[in-house]
């Protein structure tokens, strides 16, 4: 799955499930700090 492809409830529902690891340090990399 591309992280691009997901649309806002899908990232908030895998921030507020803290499920995906990966996509958490994606976001902290683009953001440039801690999610």
């Amino acid at each position: 799955m591309s992280f691009a492809n997901l649309n806002d409830t899908q990232l908030v529902n895998a921030k507020l499930n803290n499920s995906n690891l990966a996509f958490t340090r994606l976001d902290r990399a683009n953001l440039g700090g801690p999610i």
